[in-house]
């Protein structure tokens, strides 16, 4: 009998502990503070769960406010059960007046913020004021950042009545399930311990369904979900694929997947120095992504270089100046002793391509290998150690090159020096669009944790600041389908520049904002809405745009692994 009680016991607490989310109910977080100005806005609230920069784990919750009309923002955050770091994040301003922030509150005024002064702020000046923040905007949207561990925990509503109700029910069946099976003394050769695991063991298969993950993309493996397809759909045909369906959507969001990802991630990088995306250089602590190893056949690279020659004669076209600038691997700049890692002939039959094109010139192309490899040699560090991004050192020399071949065609226009930089050095990575500091993309994209990647952020980067940067005006345009930025420069050349291409060119801002006086960075992938296969497709996605823009120079920026996708540049489908 006293065994009987333990196993049901033990059973209760498993499904109690499994089912907490049904009784104890975490309360929504509240978020209040004070804030003055005019026009229009969002504001967004973040509370991370981790103690860090990244701000991958987050609940938020957002409201639009008329500034003229309100005086006071009140956010509500659900299922924001511990956070531990706050964001705020004003976008879609309509006015550039200053906005005046204070009396920042959580829970129903419960709990405040020490010091409101301690905010970062990315996206506006600061003059801090009578315990306010008084925000002078030069971008439409603005972040405050607080960089200290919150210390306190959401209200929590506990129902006892489903907890009894849950609590009684489950220990009397599971009493009634081990009494049962305690009637049997041998079944076909199976003992009652035998039973019970396999009891337990049934149970524990339905913890994954406990909760399904609804996000849309997984910031871990850095790609997008399955979405759920029913077995009917709208239109009442029969979804005949609907087992391969429901198989790949709860494959993609069962109940602690994310865990697993990471866990296996970690065990296997320091295990073997690999894991199923990415390899870790350990003499010089340094992460690779896979794909950055590899080389294209020079038959393939010279075909799709034929949309690159279409693209040229596009720009001649309307009277604008093309330059192309291929950023180099980062495996084929930062040589490793890892023994999978062969440079091989692709590479330098590619670097024979090139010398071929520059000596027709018929299109420019600067590809700065061989600067790149002189500025390691020397010493420095041209990518990010757990990002495939290149520094702030490494796109610097890709501006010089680049620069180079501009100045034959505008040979007035100025080109930045090492004199007219101020300098930052941090152990942390600034690699993309919105120009924020953290561990790195590459490990996000690997799965690893961030405690894992943490460990290999000792290097110290130097980030370059323009010394007149507060002369820059800038506008960020990120939404569904599009993401750009406008910059205005009244001291630079005057001529009109996209900057447009992949990620690689977010670290040229920079440079190129400051030189020309008038500057529009499209990003063509990683645009929120817009297919992987259709990141490519530069004519059907810009081509309207860049011609009402009416640019002098283009500058089309990519990696030398994006070669393979350039055949769709004129892929109108």
């Amino acid at each position: 009998m006293k065994k009987r009680a333990i196993i049901a016991i033990i059973i209760t607490i498993i499904t109690i502990i499994a089912s907490n989310k049904f009784w104890l109910m975490i309360r929504p977080m509240s978020v209040n503070f004070d804030i003055l100005g005019h026009g229009k806005c969002r504001i967004e609230v973040q509370l991370s769960k981790k103690d860090d920069n990244e701000f991958a784990k987050v609940r938020s919750g957002s409201i639009r406010i008329n500034l003229d009309d309100q005086k006071h923002a009140d956010i509500v955050v659900n299922r924001a059960k511990s956070p531990k770091r706050v964001k705020l994040i004003l976008s879609d301003l309509s006015s550039n007046e200053p906005i005046a922030i204070s009396n920042v509150k959580f829970r129903d005024g419960k709990y405040a913020l020490e010091s409101i002064g301690k905010f970062k702020v990315d996206g506006a000046k600061v003059v801090k004021k009578d315990n306010k923040l008084v925000l002078i905007p030069y971008n439409s949207r603005i972040t405050l950042t607080y960089p200290e561990t919150l210390k306190f925990r959401a209200g929590i509503k506990f129902d006892f009545l489903v907890f009894s109700s849950i609590l009684i029910l489950v220990y009397l069946l599971a009493y009634k399930l081990s009494d049962y099976v305690a009637d049997f003394s041998t079944i076909e050769g199976k003992s009652r311990v035998e039973i019970i695991f396999l009891t337990i063991f049934f149970v524990f298969l339905f913890i994954p369904m406990l909760h399904m993950n609804q996000d849309v993309m997984s910031k871990k493996e850095n790609r997008t979900l399955a979405e759920w397809k029913p077995l009917v759909a709208e239109n009442g045909m029969i979804n005949y694929d609907y087992g391969n369906n429901f198989n790949e959507w709860f494959n993609d969001r069962f109940y602690l997947r994310q865990t697993f990802v990471t866990l296996h991630s970690d065990l296997s990088m320091l295990i073997a120095n690999s894991c199923e995306k990415g390899l870790f250089d350990n003499k010089n602590k340094t992460l690779y992504l896979k794909w950055s190893f590899g080389h294209s056949d020079i038959d393939i690279i010279k075909d799709n270089f034929k949309a690159l020659y279409d693209f040229n004669s596009w720009c001649s076209k309307h009277n604008i100046k093309l330059y192309i600038l291929i950023v180099p691997n980062k495996s084929d700049i930062h040589t490793t002793n890892l023994n999978y890692f062969i440079k091989g002939y692709k590479h330098k039959a590619f670097l024979n391509y090139i010398s071929e094109i520059n000596r027709e010139d018929k299109i420019k192309v600067i590809y700065p290998y061989s600067s790149m490899l002189n500025a390691v040699a020397s010493g420095k560090q041209l990518y990010f150690k757990t990002e495939h991004h290149w520094t702030d050192d490494g796109a610097f020399i890709g501006y010089k090159e680049l620069m180079k071949v501009i100045k034959k065609d505008y040979p007035d226009v100025n080109v930045l020096g090492s004199q007219d930089f101020n300098y930052i050095h941090s152990n942390l990575v600034r690699g993309e669009f919105f120009r924020t500091f953290g561990y790195g993309q590459s490990c996000r994209n690997m799965g690893i944790s961030d405690q894992l990647c943490g460990k290999y952020h000792q290097f110290e980067y130097t980030y370059y600041q323009h010394k007149d940067f507060n002369s820059l005006n800038q506008i960020v345009v990120e939404k569904l389908y599009h993401k750009a930025k406008i910059y205005h420069y009244n001291k630079g050349y005057n001529t009109r520049v996209i900057l447009l291409g992949t990620s690689q060119g977010e670290n040229l801002t920079e440079f190129i904002p400051y030189t020309f006086k008038d500057v529009k960075r499209i990003r063509n992938n990683s645009v929120r809405g817009v297919k992987t296969e259709d990141e490519f497709k530069i004519m059907k996605r810009f081509e309207k745009e860049m011609l009402d823009y009416k640019p002098d120079i283009i500058i089309f920026c990519i990696t030398y692994a994006n070669l393979e996708y350039l055949h769709d540049i004129f892929n109108m489908e």
